[in-house]
């Protein structure tokens, strides 16, 4: 069928369905530019920016956490309003990144700290394969652990409860972090600055040393006070035999030493020849302790076994610190002034090997052995002046490879189960002033995020207030 239509009618219905199909072309493509974003809706990215520290402020701090900022706080605004709950902030400092996060309080407009320490004084725990010394992450702690009055047992693992303990000494806290994540689970506030810190799993506690204190305490590892036991000093020294549950302390200038059943949280005292410097365990049903120590002619490593003190080797200065090997059945000592290991036989006290460690200084200054289940043939040897990790092999007696470090290390412990080395550093002994890049972000309803800035210039600390160095012995070459 054919309609007929005048020339102005047709021209009246052609203009009509022009409009028609401009009008459907609309309602299904317009403002198609704002995809994702609902039509057209929001794209702006909220303002924010650093209130403390300002950036148009002081941005230059000494690496002393009484002088670091002591309050973090941003401001932010968004037409459509924020959402608090995506706040994000953290910081990048020495190659290391900490998120901050968790310190922050976010509200409607602002977000900020607590001001009782600075919440930039963090550090690391680097981890490293036992097997090949490769980097295998870092667990940030809240805190610095720096050099104490104690022999520097500032972190230990307790494997049987998937632990790992750290004594931060900038806050008086030992901070616990689950072996297997990495996070911090919980933190105990200590009554004094820790010193010395070591983990007796088979009783569920970690023991803990202060410095000024004749007391050991114990917590256990669910975080609670599990009480205290009196010794005969200021612990300087204390090494842990798993196997037995007994802790043995050392103190400056003394010649006793206490022995502490960490079940019963009682002591006894042994009075031994001489004063000892270091001191270690074999860890096995056979309780031997090996110490080192005295003047003169009778400096030495001596062998306590059965209530009887032997002297098993004569040396010419007191070790940096003393370690036993169980699968070698031998002990190491370190010469922090030579840059050596001497390696002996620790049933006849013969030296089987003197160590050089390097051609440069090293200043080695505390040993772990890798633990016999690990099945490994290895001494792992913090050295501060290099921040390296030497690893010698406890069977042949020979360096077999070095671990370059980010920071100055403060502390070992060893994951057997994981066949972990734990590497605990001091970010902020610097040689040179070094940036910290602090960041915020935050995101509005419409999932667009701002992002502010502002990077802070730290310096070393030379008027001694932030982070001593590693305890020495004082005087052990004395006659």
């Amino acid at each position: 069928m054919h309609f007929l239509f005048s020339c102005g009618l047709r021209k009246m219905i052609l203009l009509t369905l022009c409009l028609l199909g401009c009008a459907l072309g609309a309602a299904s493509c317009g403002g198609g530019g704002g995809g994702g974003g609902g039509g057209g809706g929001d794209t702006t990215a909220p303002s924010i920016q650093f209130t403390s520290p300002n950036p148009s402020g002081t941005t230059s701090f000494k690496a002393d956490p009484a002088i670091l900022p002591q309050t973090l706080s941003v401001s932010y605004s968004d037409a459509g309003g924020v959402t608090t709950s995506s706040f994000f902030s953290w910081f990048t400092f020495r190659g290391q990144t900490v998120d901050l996060s968790s310190l922050f309080t976010a509200g409607a407009s602002t977000a900020s700290t607590g001001s009782t320490v600075s919440p930039l004084y963090w550090t690391v725990l680097a981890k490293y394969d036992m097997s090949t010394g490769a980097l295998a992450g870092t667990v940030p702690v809240f805190g610095v652990s720096s050099g104490s009055a104690g022999r520097l047992n500032l972190v230990d693992a307790d494997e049987t409860n998937g632990i790992l303990y750290v004594a931060a000494t900038s806050r008086n806290r030992l901070i616990y972090v689950n072996l297997t994540t990495g996070a911090t689970i919980r933190e105990v506030t200590l009554p004094g600055k820790p010193a010395i810190i070591r983990a007796c799993p088979s009783q569920n506690r970690i023991l803990v040393a202060y410095e000024n204190s004749a007391n050991i305490y114990a917590y256990t590892s669910a975080g609670a006070y599990a009480g205290a036991v009196a010794v005969s000093g200021t612990p300087w020294g204390m090494a842990l035999n798993r196997t037995t549950s007994t802790a043995y302390a050392i103190f400056s200038n003394s010649t006793n030493m206490s022995v502490i059943n960490c079940a019963t949280l009682s002591a006894s005292t042994v009075s031994l020849g001489n004063i000892p410097q270091v001191i270690a365990s074999d860890g096995a049903a056979t309780a031997r302790v090996y110490y080192a120590g005295g003047l003169g002619a009778a400096r030495g490593i001596y062998l306590i076994s059965g209530g009887a003190e032997t002297k098993l080797a004569s040396l010419a200065e007191n070790p940096e610190d003393l370690a036993y090997d169980a699968a070698s059945n031998r002990l190491f000592a370190a010469d922090f002034d030579d840059d050596t290991v001497t390696v002996l036989n620790a049933g006849t006290g013969a030296v089987i090997a003197t160590v050089a460690l390097g051609p440069q200084s090293q200043a080695p200054f505390s040993l772990r052995p890798a633990p016999q289940s690990t099945g490994l043939s290895a001494l792992y040897i913090l050295n501060k002046d290099t921040d390296t990790v030497s690893i010698l092999g406890t069977t042949s007696a020979a360096v077999t490879g070095t671990i370059s470090l980010a920071a100055e290390p403060v502390g070992l412990a060893t994951d057997g189960s994981a066949r972990v080395l734990y590497v605990l550093l001091n970010l902020w002994d610097l040689q040179a002033s070094a940036p910290l890049q602090l960041q915020s972000r935050i995101r509005d309803s419409a999932g667009n995020a701002g992002t502010a800035s502002v990077t802070l210039t730290i310096q070393p600390d030379t008027g001694g207030g932030g982070a001593p160095p590693p305890a020495r012995i004082a005087a052990s070459t004395a006659p």
